[in-house]
């Protein structure tokens, strides 16, 4: 039998979402959700990964505040921001 917490909802990041892959301790951008697999990018782009839906959860305020800085200064550097 198993035992769940009462209040335990499920959840399913949307793409676009940050989130945190806890089998990899990485920060990414949801780029595609389908049949329980979640494909990520960093925040900063680069190589893709998927990895399972149980693996993810939502980051924390410093996570996610650290990616957003990463992403500001990344289009800052190719001249998106001035």
């Amino acid at each position: 039998m198993e035992n769940h917490h009462p209040d335990h909802v499920e959840w399913t990041p949307r793409k676009g979402e940050l989130v945190v892959d806890t089998r990899r301790g990485t920060t990414g951008r949801v780029m595609d959700v389908w049949n329980g697999r979640v494909w990520l990018r960093p925040a900063i782009g680069g190589r893709e990964w998927d990895t399972r839906v149980e693996y993810l959860r939502r980051p924390d305020t410093t996570e996610a505040l650290r990616a957003r800085m990463a992403e500001l200064d990344l289009h800052r550097r190719a001249g998106g921001l001035r």
